[in-house]
């Protein structure tokens, strides 16, 4: 019998200071309310690696990167770009919680 999982319903405080944590926490917290946001799409693009590092999310929705996109949309012009600075800041965010978790 596995044990279950606690799931995140806030960023854990050893992560508060690593880039584009103000934008994880927001996610985490949609997510665990069951919102539906541009952060919170954003968190579940990958689960896998925020869960390495002791972050459960609630839910994961499928296609979060096209949930992503249809959050920035509006402005076709911009959305690309927009979209590429938001994951490169999750990415960010990543890659120094991954540094952060083997410390």
């Amino acid at each position: 019998m596995s044990v279950p999982i606690p799931m995140t319903t806030t960023l854990p405080p050893q992560f508060d200071r690593l880039p584009g944590a103000d934008l994880v926490r927001e996610g985490i917290e949609d997510v665990s309310a069951g919102r539906s946001t541009l952060a919170a799409a954003l968190v579940q693009i990958a689960p896998q690696r925020l869960s390495r590092v002791g972050i459960h999310l609630a839910t994961i929705q499928p296609s979060a990167r096209e949930r992503v996109f249809s959050f920035l949309i509006e402005d076709e012009q911009t959305a690309h770009g927009r979209f590429n600075a938001l994951v490169d800041r999750f990415d960010s965010f990543l890659d120094g919680a991954d540094h952060v978790a083997r410390s």
